[in-house]
């Protein structure tokens, strides 16, 4: 776990997180609805009971509040275009990783920019928001540390960090 101010983001990105927050909030609140008209006896409009289906959704909204509340509570506000040490991985910055999934050395190499406003590619880096999965796990990573991270399918994965640049 992270410690304290130990990952740095802007203030847009701080907003952007609560703003997730808030929208995953109203989205279990939703789910949980779904739990109570199930418990009542309602069926869905095939007649079906998606109690499981629901249970899921809860899950994986929970885990995702989890992962936004962790990097908040360890974040420090930094200014836009405020970087620190050009070896840490922070919001904004281009970042090369090393990918082995589900345990499987595949030597496979992705590019990604950190960045929780923006939903495009940057010159051949994928885009990720930090609360992402590889996010929230490479945020505060230096040059040449291990992280895992599980996939939201299911599954763990490795990444080490192999490079962190301006973006």
């Amino acid at each position: 776990m992270p410690h304290k101010g130990s990952i740095q983001i802007t203030a847009r990105t701080q907003q952007f997180l609560e703003e997730k927050r808030n929208r995953l909030d109203r989205d279990r609140d939703e789910q949980q609805a779904v739990f109570a008209a199930i418990f009542n006896g309602e069926k869905d409009s095939s007649g079906s009971s998606p109690l499981e289906e629901a249970h899921m959704r809860v899950s994986f909204i929970n885990w995702q509040i989890e992962e936004i509340e962790e990097i908040l509570a360890n974040a420090t506000i930094i200014a836009e275009g405020t970087y620190a040490e050009p070896t840490v991985v922070t919001v904004g910055k281009r970042v090369v990783l090393h990918l082995r999934k589900h345990g499987v050395e595949n030597h496979e190499r992705i590019v990604v920019v950190i960045d929780g406003a923006c939903d495009c590619s940057r010159e051949g880096a994928s885009v990720i928001t930090p609360e992402s999965p590889i996010g929230a796990a490479i945020l505060g990573a230096s040059v040449g540390e291990e992280r895992n991270y599980e996939s939201p399918r299911g599954g763990s994965n490795h990444i080490v960090v192999v490079s962190v640049s301006c973006g």
